[in-house]
């Protein structure tokens, strides 16, 4: 008998080598089995063209059922924002019950190349995952497509606080709020922490003059700044 592919019915291998002392024909007596992948015995029916003089015979062949090959599609959301944790797809669709593994690559917004690892990655950037799943007792192992995701960087507002000074004494130290960072960050986490500076200021002049905050470097955060009152 001939090879079969797990997802075939037995109907599909062809039976060939069959002798018998009179005319007839060989055929499986249930080719409607789909076998599972492996090698097996199963039972055969010689049916003889003279049927009113000759009884039906039952034999056994063994049929060998190849492992198919199957698809794995990695999925999951393809847009996520930084939040300091790692983060990635890590989901798929295959017919196998096979193993699934991930693997992640990319580029941080700080031209940084990630991976490939196992390790989804933290940091914002442009990234893939590529599924895969291990071979199982029907299923030959597979490797998806690359699946493209990004996280984008998180928002950080940026405020100069407010300051009073008297006229014709110095002027005070400007320094700025956060509202925004995650996991428990702050400005150390920043590549530059922003400053704050009154450039129009004139101690002996009375008026109101704008502090205005700038300078903030990431690679995970956007910076909107909000200026203040001297």
């Amino acid at each position: 008998a001939s090879n079969i592919t797990f997802g075939q019915t037995l109907a599909v291998s062809v039976l060939s080598g069959g002798v018998a002392s009179v005319p007839g024909t060989f055929a499986f007596t249930t080719s409607s089995t789909a076998p599972s992948a492996g090698t097996a015995s199963y039972s055969v029916t010689f049916t003889p063209t003279i049927a009113a003089n000759y009884n039906t015979v039952t034999t056994s062949v063994n049929v060998t059922t190849d492992k198919a090959t199957t698809t794995i599609t990695a999925s999951g959301f393809q847009s996520l924002e930084y939040n300091g944790l790692p983060q990635g797809p890590d989901s798929s669709t295959t017919s196998s019950t096979g193993t699934r593994s991930y693997s992640y690559s990319g580029t941080t917004y700080g031209s940084v190349t990630y991976g490939p690892t196992a390790v989804r990655p933290t940091n914002a950037g442009n990234y893939n995952v590529i599924a895969s799943v291990a071979e199982d007792a029907n299923y030959l192992g597979a490797t998806s497509a690359a699946y493209s995701f990004t996280i984008a960087k998180a928002g950080l507002t940026v405020t100069a606080d407010d300051k009073t000074a008297v006229q014709n004494t110095s002027i005070p130290s400007f320094t700025v709020s956060y509202v925004g960072f995650v996991n428990g960050e702050d400005e150390t986490d920043l590549i530059t922490a922003p400053t704050a500076d009154s450039p129009t200021a004139n101690i002996a002049v009375v008026n109101n003059y704008s502090i205005v905050a700038t300078g903030g470097v990431s690679d995970n955060y956007n910076f909107t700044y909000v200026d203040g009152t001297f």
